[in-house]
């Protein structure tokens, strides 16, 4: 599975990603530089997008799962260590792919800047709030 190319020119050329595989960085990432932060974009965020998109891809497989979510107007999504946010980005990535018409309340602690930041670049949903933001909505 692959981010697509918007979302990569996005992390690659507006936000500056670099690829750097660099293990030790994971644990560093919350005090880095400004050149730490566009490693750790360029190389860990797209891998949490593509592994949380897979996730919910699966369970919107289930059929009570869908049926779940639909009934729902608000989807809820809780984050604790939620880290630059790749991983509620991807959540929300991949259940827009299956239903569009959702509103989502994100409780998220910890630096998930860079997810709000691709919410706005990418048009998949507008933020609202400070910085735990909640009210996501997908424009």
């Amino acid at each position: 599975m692959k981010l697509p190319k918007k979302i990569e020119d996005i992390i690659f050329y507006e936000m500056k990603g670099i690829f750097n595989r660099d293990p030790s960085m994971v644990t560093k990432n919350l005090n880095s530089t400004e050149k730490g932060a566009q490693k750790y974009l360029g190389t860990y965020f797209p891998r949490s997008v593509v592994e949380a998109k897979r996730i919910i891809t699966d369970l919107l497989s289930s059929v009570e799962i869908l049926q779940t979510i639909y009934k729902k107007d608000t989807i809820k999504i809780i984050d604790i260590g939620s880290g630059a946010g790749g991983f509620v980005f991807g959540l929300i990535f991949g259940i827009n792919a299956k239903i569009t018409d959702k509103k989502y309340k994100i409780y998220a602690e910890n630096n998930i800047n860079i997810a709000y930041s691709l919410f706005d670049y990418s048009g998949c949903c507008r933020s609202i709030g400070g910085s735990t933001r909640t009210n996501f909505q997908r424009k």
